[in-house]
Formats: C-alpha cells, sequence, structure tokens
C-alpha cells in the first residue's frame, strides 16, 4: 500500500499515520508531505510512486471510501483476464444516476458501452470512489489527464470526453461508496450525499465469486 498524507493539524497528522501503520497484511509505504498539496497531486505523486516502484495494477481510492470484502479479488480477476487490455479500468462504482446497482447480480461486471463511457448520459460511467487500472494505462492515459482539472477525477473525465479513449467495467452491484458527508469539506456534499449516495448499497457477501462479463445498454 502507497499512502501520501498532507499535512494537517498535529494531533490528527499523528493519528492518520498511526492507522497506516497498524494495517499489518500488506508492506505500507508512507509518505508524509513537507507542504499541503492537495488532493490532485498528492493522488498524482502517490499512483507515480507505486508504479515506479514495480506496481503492475493500481487500487486507487481516496481515504474516505469504503470497499466491498470481494473488491480486491474483483480487481485481481480484472487484471490476470486474458484480454484484460480491452478495458482501460474496473471502476467498483459505477456511477449510480445510470442506474447500476442491481444486487440480484453480484457476479456480473458490466461491459459499458463508449458512448456511455464518454459521457452522453451526462456523465461517464467512471467514478473517483474506487477503481483499478494498469501501469501501461497510467503511463499513456490516466498520467497526462490527472492533473487537468479542477480536481483529479474531473480531469479523468474530461480526458474521456474529450479523447474518448477509455473503455470502462463496472459491477452489476457496487463494491464502493463514500463513507458519508460528515467526511467532507466541500459544504455542497451534504445534499448529493443524501441524494445519490446516501442510500447507495454496496456489496456485502461472500467472497470467491466466479465473476461473468456482460455488456451493458441503455
Amino acid at each position: 500500500m502507497y499512502a501520501g498524507v498532507d499535512p494537517c493539524g498535529k494531533k490528527e497528522q499523528v493519528e492518520i499515520v498511526s492507522i497506516l501503520k497498524s494495517i499489518k497484511f500488506m508492506p505500507v509505504h508512507i509518505s508524509i508531505n513537507p507542504k499541503r498539496i492537495g488532493p490532485t497531486k498528492n493522488g498524482f505523486q502517490v499512483v507515480s510512486r507505486a508504479f515506479g516502484s514495480g506496481s503492475v495494477l493500481n487500487i486507487h481510492m481516496e481515504e474516505d471510501v469504503v470497499l466491498s470484502p470481494d473488491a480486491t479479488e474483483m480487481a485481481e480477476w480484472f487484471f490476470r483476464r486474458p484480454d484484460q487490455d480491452r478495458w482501460d479500468a474496473l471502476s467498483f462504482l459505477p456511477h449510480p444516476n445510470i442506474g447500476i446497482n442491481d444486487p440480484s447480480k453480484p457476479d456480473v461486471v458490466y461491459d459499458l458501452p463508449l458512448d456511455w463511457s464518454m459521457g452522453a448520459k451526462g456523465d461517464t460511467s467512471y467514478t473517483s470512489w474506487g477503481f483499478c487500472f494498469t501501469a501501461s494505462v497510467w503511463r499513456n492515459l490516466f498520467c497526462k489527464w490527472w492533473t487537468k482539472g479542477v480536481v483529479w477525477d474531473i480531469g479523468l473525465r474530461s480526458g474521456m470526453r474529450r479523447e474518448g479513449k477509455a473503455r470502462i467495467l463496472g459491477p452489476a452491484i457496487s463494491r464502493s461508496n463514500h463513507i458519508g458527508f460528515e467526511s467532507s469539506v466541500q459544504p455542497s456534499w451534504n445534499g448529493v450525499y443524501r441524494s445519490t449516495f446516501g442510500n447507495h448499497k454496496i456489496y456485502t457477501g461472500a467472497r470467491g465469486l466466479k465473476y461473468v462479463i456482460e455488456t451493458k445498454f441503455i
């Protein structure tokens, strides 16, 4: 795990680092920035550091995201597919506004049509609440787009729309969600969370599913 920590209150920073150091199920590499650089540059540095250290697949998430028990299994399934290079990313939470969250299909992963991924319905099928991508996609696409927006996720969406190159997979029932509007620094997030993500359910069932890909038509 690679984690980047922006400077904050001394007590809060000690708590954040303590939580990261308590993780024992994998090696954790912690970087504390000398000055506050914000989520866009911080994320860019962390992902660059991970791939620069030899990582071949990155699961990217901010600290306010929760994952389903099988999210890492789904990421590994995505990476190990012989045809994996057909897609650029696996999004754990395709946007709720485009109608994906079917608990009856825990093993289904949708191949989202290209025009949908490019925002034909007003948004992309990609969301910033947990997604994974390979080192080659980072080098060829995402690193070019990451810092081009007001914030990093807007930069990625804009790049997807502008260049029309991204193809996204997304589960029929989400594998991630936002932890809650109380953690947000954006005053407008309260209403957005309540209207969009507040009742959004994620998969909490058994691991070890045999995932299958279906095409999602709208």
